[in-house]
């Protein structure tokens, strides 16, 4: 999904970014989960995005793209390889597989730095 900030100033990337969803796709479509690191950053739009509140407004676009696990067999094995925050939209596959009872296997191979 594509997250429009207003008043973003200054960024050579503008004013919006795009985002994978957190969330399962079995979510209602009202709310959806995107993921992002906080820390600092010399990006006006990341800056702005770490600050935003409950309640703060953004105009969100999408869901965008597909990235679904659709069209393969039930009994097709799956193996998901991430790093880092890239697991995001692989936890939202897991997450729908799981809640429309699939009995699918699926193999989630994840690595991420230390500090």
């Amino acid at each position: 999904m594509k997250v429009v900030l207003d008043g973003v100033v200054g960024d050579p990337r503008g004013n919006q970014r795009e985002f994978s969803i957190f969330s399962p796709a079995t979510r209602s479509a009202e709310y959806m989960n995107i993921t992002t690191t906080i820390e600092p950053s010399d990006s006006p739009y990341k800056n702005k995005l770490n600050s935003l509140k409950p309640g703060d407004q953004a105009t969100v676009i999408g869901p965008l793209g597909k990235f679904t696990l659709n069209g393969l067999n039930d009994d097709a094995e799956v193996v998901l390889i991430a790093g880092g925050i890239g697991i995001t939209p692989f936890r939202s596959i897991i997450l729908t597989e799981l809640a429309s009872g699939s009995s699918r296997r699926i193999t989630l191979i994840y690595s991420a730095r230390t500090p």
